[in-house]
């Protein structure tokens, strides 16, 4: 079992790297940027999905892929290279990282995209199974100013909030699905268990902080 992983040096995909290697998996990262910053015990291969022979080459020898396409124009281009190049090289699995009701937003583009792949994906003759994450706790990493210097909590969440995952186990469930049998055809909605509303969310990043945050 080899597995080539794309979209493996951000937030989500270098924490599924981290949770394959934690699983004595063989991993090929597909990196553009040689200088990226990869773990020890990974095969890295610099190239681009839209150079298809470039791809093609590096692809061989794996038999099952991860799929986290970066949000770019030619998003959907990037998904049906790397699906067709699965299917020619007749790969075991191919697991995709698409996004949480992404049938019910098709008016954001980026949902719009990640659905035409996941319909695309199924036409395709290679076992799948589709990750559907909703946002992640980690993102508000990014909000430090608003919580720490304005007492803003900023995401426009309102009174009906959203059930958010830890990036940790996103990568947790992508290991399985790529390491273990029976996830073949299914689709899995990540979400954690409890609505964070605006206010909610204020009121907990407050205690955290220990000042008021609105």
């Amino acid at each position: 079992m080899k597995i080539f992983v794309v979209g493996g040096t951000g937030l989500v995909g270098s924490a599924v790297v981290r949770e394959l290697l934690g699983r004595n998996a063989d991993v090929r990262l597909l990196v553009r940027d040689a200088k990226a910053a990869v773990p020890s015990g990974v095969d890295v291969i610099v190239g681009d999905l839209l150079d298809p022979p470039t791809i093609e080459r590096a692809m061989i020898g794996s038999d099952r892929l991860y799929l986290l396409n970066a949000v770019t124009p030619d998003e959907v281009t990037q998904g049906l290279v790397a699906f067709d190049l699965a299917k020619r090289h007749r790969f075991a699995r191919v697991v995709y990282h698409s996004v949480f009701r992404v049938d019910r937003f098709l008016d954001v583009p980026h949902f719009a995209s990640k659905f035409a792949i996941e319909s695309a994906l199924r036409q395709f003759d290679v076992p799948w199974t589709i990750l559907r994450p909703n946002y992640f706790f980690q993102n508000d990493a990014t909000l430090r100013d608003s919580l720490t210097v304005a007492g803003i909590y900023p995401q426009p969440l309102g009174d009906a909030g959203v059930s958010a995952v830890d990036v940790r186990d996103i990568a947790e469930a992508a290991a399985i699905a790529l390491t273990t049998d029976g996830h073949e055809g299914k689709v899995y909605n990540l979400n954690g268990p409890t609505l964070l509303s605006g206010p909610k969310a204020a009121a907990i990043w407050g205690e955290i902080l220990g000042r008021t945050v609105r």
